[in-house]
């Protein structure tokens, strides 16, 4: 679930620009990938609406530094939790994310109000190829403002960076908050840009001086025309440790067990 910065300028003004793709997408107008992401972007929304519904709960927005709703659950565990992502201030990630946005294929960097505009322009085109780069832009925004949970108990730490691509490890790094680990939930279902595994920085802080001695969790299902999962990503993976994926597993869901022991 989107958090963090949905509430933001930026990315209320591209729920307005996209705020007839709902209603094409109902009247069946939209073909191919295009309906794909628009299908997706509307279960996801409808699904967060769904939880909240039959919880009585609103949707919490988290950022870095804010406190973790899981720390109730965690009491006399000695685990901690710490939200690592996304930053409070949402215009961080626009220039990382839209910075090649634009029907035109021109790069060009884009401020609060080239976005705006560039929104705009997308979403009135009438040309299917528009429609579909906001859609791919909005999910981009989406992913790098996911959210990134730390979780350490008995001197081990688990890092769950749900669908964060590299614009946000950049951030991360950048904000001095990234460390070793041993156990990595793969992001975006290890996809070739979820995980820096090619940013020595942002690597290096995840890996530390261990080598071999960790897990990478993977929570995929094959999908080779979108790069789900990268088989070369796996490789190198598996070069710095075990990798244990739910691919090929039967259920719904399927699922992976792994054990960890307290720390020496």
């Amino acid at each position: 679930r989107r958090v963090g910065t949905r509430n933001g300028p930026v990315l209320r003004r591209l729920e307005e620009a996209l705020a007839g793709v709902r209603e094409r997408l109902e009247q069946g107008h939209l073909r191919g990938e295009e309906e794909e992401l628009a299908r997706d972007r509307a279960d996801a929304e409808e699904m967060a609406a769904e939880v909240c519904r039959r919880t009585g709960q609103r949707t919490r927005y988290l950022y870095r530094g804010a406190a973790a709703p899981l720390a109730g659950f965690l009491r006399d565990t000695r685990a901690r939790v710490e939200v690592l992502a996304p930053e409070k201030e949402e215009e961080k990630y626009v220039d990382r994310v839209f910075g090649t946005l634009g029907h035109d294929k021109q790069r060009r960097p884009l401020g609060r109000g080239g976005l705006i505009d560039m929104a705009r322009q997308l979403a009135s085109a009438a040309r299917e190829e528009s429609l579909r780069e906001l859609l791919w832009a909005e999910r981009r925004f989406d992913n790098a403002t996911s959210l990134v949970l730390s979780l350490t108990w008995e001197g081990r730490t688990l890092l769950f960076p749900g669908d964060a691509e590299i614009p946000s490890w950049e951030i991360m790094q950048e904000a001095g908050v990234l460390r070793p680990v041993d156990v990595l939930k793969v992001a975006h279902h290890a996809s070739r840009n979820g995980t820096p595994i090619d940013d020595p920085q942002a690597w290096g802080a995840l890996m530390g001086n261990r080598r071999g001695d960790r897990t990478f969790v993977v929570s995929t299902y094959p999908r080779e025309d979108w790069g789900m999962p990268d088989r070369r990503l796996l490789e190198r993976l598996g070069e710095y440790g075990t990798v244990v994926s739910t691919e090929g597993l039967g259920g719904r869901p399927a699922y992976v067990d792994v054990t960890l022991t307290p720390a020496e």
